[in-house]
Order: structure tokens, then sequence, then C-alpha cells
């Protein structure tokens, strides 16, 4: 009887090792998956602030393109308008030309 106490006595140490053990090991992977959720926040929350900057910068860009466009399309105006004046004179002056070549 002794001898089965013995072994019981012998097989609970053995649990209480394997229990001790897993428990370390579980303290171990709590503090790791603290260490994991951490360095996801940090890198969520840098990744956040990228994405803000890229939106702002892009909303800067998109300004620009809207005044440059504009821009061009006033010039293009602008162009327009003055080649169809010189047009203008150039028919005035074929007019002129022709009026004189038939006062000659």
């Amino acid at each position: 009887m002794e001898e089965k106490l013995d072994k019981l006595l012998k097989l609970a140490e053995e649990n209480v090792e394997v229990v001790t053990h897993v428990k370390e090991y579980i303290v171990k992977m709590d503090s790791r998956l603290l260490s994991l959720e951490n360095q996801l926040s940090i890198f969520s929350n840098e990744t956040r602030g990228s994405f803000s900057a890229i939106e702002s910068d892009l909303s800067d860009v998109k300004i620009q393109l809207e005044k440059l466009d504009k821009r061009t399309k006033e010039d293009s105006d602008a162009h327009a308008e003055e080649a169809v004046k010189l047009l203008d004179r150039v028919a005035l002056f074929e007019r002129q030309v022709a009026r004189l070549q038939t006062a000659r």
C-alpha cells in the first residue's frame, strides 16, 4: 500500500512540475502576446499617420492641378482670342493689299 502511495505521490509531484512548466510557458506567451499587441498598435498608429500625410499631400496635389487646369484653360482661351484677332488683322491686311493692287 505504501508503494502505491509513493507512486501516487511521485505522479502528483510530476503533475505539479508539468503544471508549473505550463504556467511558466503561459506567462511567457502572454508576455510575447502583449509585446506583439504593442508592436501592432505602434504599427497601426504609424500607418494611420502615414495615410493621413498621403491624403493631405494628395489633396494639395489635387488643388494645384485644379489651379493649373484653370490657368491652362484661361491661357488657351486667351491664345485663341489672340489668334482670332490676328486672323482678323491678316484678313484686313489682305483686303488692303487687294485694294492697293486694284488701285494701281
